[in-house]
């Protein structure tokens, strides 16, 4: 496993309180170093192309531009930074963009707080890519949860 002290991580969340949750719960993290919060996709791609962190924890619905097109940006200049979408979005359409404009994994934030550790710590590996159970369901052929558009 990659040696994950010091690993600079970029929080982009437009909910302020789930920023601030989501920060609270890596500071306790001595191998994390929060290195800048942003509330939309603009931000956060400003942040990342500044500071040039490992990790970017990337929110898909956020203002200005979303998680998914951020994601592109970054990727785009910075393809070694890991991104790990983070989102409430058990969306298959979703899940597919994510992946397709470069995320690393894909989260829910329903998950546990050692469970986002170690999927920060997997991403840092380059080797696998964490997935939320939705991810491994359809990887497996199984049906997922109807879209927003089929409800």
């Amino acid at each position: 496993m990659t040696d994950c002290s010091g690993v600079k991580i970029v929080v982009a969340e437009d909910h302020a309180l789930t920023r601030l949750a989501v920060k609270l719960m890596l500071q306790q993290y001595a191998e994390f170093d929060i290195v800048a919060e942003a509330n939309n996709g603009n931000t956060a791609v400003a942040k990342t192309l500044e500071l040039h962190p490992a990790v970017v924890l990337m929110d898909i619905g956020m203002p200005i531009l979303d998680g998914i097109e951020a994601t592109k940006k970054i990727k785009e200049v910075l393809p070694a930074t890991r991104v790990l979408m983070f989102t409430s979005h058990d969306d298959l359409d979703e899940f597919a963009a994510a992946m397709a404009a470069g995320a690393d994994g894909y989260l829910l934030k329903e998950c546990s707080p050692s469970q986002l550790f170690m999927a920060i710590t997997t991403v840092l590996d380059q080797e696998a890519s964490p997935l939320s159970p939705l991810s491994t369901s359809i990887l497996r052929g199984d049906t997922p949860k109807q879209t927003k558009q089929q409800v």
